[in-house]
């Protein structure tokens, strides 16, 4: 009565960071790591049902592969990070492509003895992608540094979690006990889902912060790039006496006003339409610099 009592409270959980989430993330402040994020919340919640839907039917492999989406769930926040750091690479097929191999494994070996290391391995590669995630939080600055600190040590106590599940298999396969099926793990169960619906609540606080606090407008790569550029073209032009070099600082009225007053799609919309306006009528020669979707800095 208490694992369903656990699963219960995941459902609920789930489902609600899901509503929220998009409710007060994606939908308000549209962006690519807010549609990862989104998709995180909203594959747990998939999988809440599926457990729920094991329970109901009593059937192992369905409960098996409830995990490895689960824990892919952590891979979508690392992802959502970098893409919000700005990164290109920010390794959403692989990472998709990792946990789908590992589904695929667990509910091939639910009804056998492989089941218990197969397990323990897909919670270590979930323990390495929320390693990952909390090196990535670390990087943020103030002010928004105060409200990593749930998903931080969230983060990291999954971590170690999935490094004492590692060490018991090993410890397991030592002492040659290692033989377990999905049924033998159900001891398991009630500590996971507590530890996923906890995941679930810090991630929520952090993701939801920053993604209504806007992405990285440029990585210090590209601002170093541009100032470097401005610098050596002005500077020479000022030895050779070309006064003809101007930069222009070019800002859209009352952003804050426009979204207050339109829907955020609609922002959206006129933002772009501000980015090609800009670039329509700036010669090619021209060197644009992108501050934020609503601020453009250009030497020409």
């Amino acid at each position: 009565m208490m694992d369903i009592d656990v699963t219960i409270v995941l459902v609920a959980l789930a489902t609600t960071c899901t509503i929220v989430m998009i409710g007060l993330g994606f939908l308000p402040y549209p962006s690519r790591a807010s549609v990862i994020w989104s998709a995180g919340f909203a594959t747990v919640m998939v999988c809440s049902y599926l457990l729920v839907a094991a329970d109901a039917t009593g059937t192992s492999i369905l409960r098996a592969i409830a995990h490895g989406p689960t824990l892919c769930a952590i891979g979508f926040l690392w992802v959502g990070l970098r893409a919000r750091r700005g990164r290109d690479d920010v390794h959403l097929f692989p990472t998709i492509g990792v946990f789908s191999v590992l589904t695929i494994a667990l509910a091939l070996t639910a009804e056998t003895d492989w089941y218990g290391i197969v397990l323990r391995l897909a919670f270590a590669v979930g323990g390495v992608a929320s390693a990952l995630v909390a090196s990535e939080l670390l990087r943020i600055k103030k002010p928004l540094r105060e409200m990593t600190t749930p998903l931080i040590v969230a983060a990291l106590g999954f971590a170690v979690l999935s490094a004492v599940l590692l060490l018991d298999g090993i410890s397991r396969v030592a002492q040659g006990t290692w033989q377990q099926g999905e049924v033998d793990m159900l001891a398991l169960r009630a500590l996971n889902e507590l530890a996923a619906s906890l995941y679930l609540v810090c991630a929520l606080v952090t993701v939801l912060a920053l993604t209504r606090a806007g992405d990285t407008p440029a990585t210090t790569h590209q601002i170093t790039d541009f100032r470097l550029i401005a610098t050596d073209r002005l500077g020479r032009a000022k030895a050779a006496g070309d006064r003809w070099w101007s930069l222009l600082d070019i800002r859209l009225d009352d952003p804050v006003e426009l979204l207050e007053a339109s829907s955020a799609r609609a922002f959206d919309r006129v933002t772009s339409r501000f980015t090609d306006d800009i670039r329509t009528v700036m010669p090619p020669e021209a060197d644009i610099h992108i501050v934020s979707p609503t601020r453009h800095v250009i030497l020409v």
